[in-house]
């Protein structure tokens, strides 16, 4: 990714040992202040790249998805969960 001087002076500066990993929660500044794109399927994970409000930090949230079930609708339009 490329960045303005600008953009570059503000982005923060990371160091790894104090990342964390919390769903929701910026691994920098620890804020719940996440601006979420569009979901990333890779195979069977996904990730929502965001932009965190509070200092600038961008990254990817990574989720796992595994089969669970199936839903199918009936001729009148009902939902019905297959067991």
């Amino acid at each position: 990714m490329l960045y303005t001087d600008e953009e570059e002076r503000n982005y923060p500066k990371i160091d790894i040992k104090d990342l964390k990993n919390s769903m929701g929660v910026c691994p920098h500044c620890k804020e719940q202040d996440l601006e979420y794109g569009s979901i990333q399927l890779e195979g069977e994970n996904a990730y929502f790249p965001y932009k965190c409000n509070n200092c600038g930090l961008e990254g990817e949230e990574w989720y796992s998805m595994e089969f669970i079930g199936h839903n199918v609708y009936d001729k009148e339009g009902n939902l019905i969960e297959v067991e």
